[in-house]
C-alpha cells in the first residue's frame, strides 16, 4: 500500500504567468495502482483584505488493479509565500473538495498568489 508520498513542488509563479493554477501529480505504488492528486490554489481575502488564507480545491483519485480501500494516511499541502508558509490539510480519502488554511493577519487586498510571492506548493 502507498503510505508515504514523495514531495511535489509546483512553481506557482510560472504557472500563473501562463494562466494555469493547477498542480497535478501521479504517485505510483509498488502494489499495482496509481494515486492521482490535483491541487488548485486560490487566494482568499477577508475583513476588507486584512486577513489572508489559501483555499485549495483538490481531487484525489486512484486507478489500477489493486487499489486498497484506504490508500492514503494524510495529505498536507504547504504553500510557500514571501511571508510564512500556509499549511492546508486535505482529508485522507479519495474524492474532491476544498480546504482552507487558517487566516493570517496580513494585507492581501488587490493581490494574487503570484504578487504575494507564493511560488511553491509542496505536497
Amino acid at each position: 500500500m502507498l503510505r508515504t508520498l514523495t514531495i511535489v513542488c509546483c512553481l506557482l509563479l510560472a504557472l500563473y504567468v501562463e494562466g494555469f493554477g493547477q498542480c497535478t501529480h501521479t504517485f505510483s505504488s509498488t502494489n499495482g495502482y496509481d494515486l492521482h492528486v490535483e491541487l488548485d490554489p486560490e487566494l482568499i481575502c477577508t475583513a476588507g483584505g486584512r486577513f489572508t488564507s489559501i483555499m485549495v480545491h483538490y481531487t484525489v483519485s486512484a486507478t489500477g488493479s489493486n487499489v486498497p480501500i484506504d490508500p492514503i494516511d494524510i495529505l498536507r499541502v504547504d504553500m510557500t509565500c514571501a511571508s510564512p508558509a500556509f499549511t492546508i490539510h486535505i482529508p485522507d480519502q479519495l474524492g474532491s473538495g476544498q480546504e482552507q488554511s487558517t487566516p493570517r493577519r496580513m494585507d492581501c487586498a488587490g493581490h494574487s498568489l503570484a504578487s504575494m510571492g507564493c511560488t511553491e506548493m509542496m505536497l
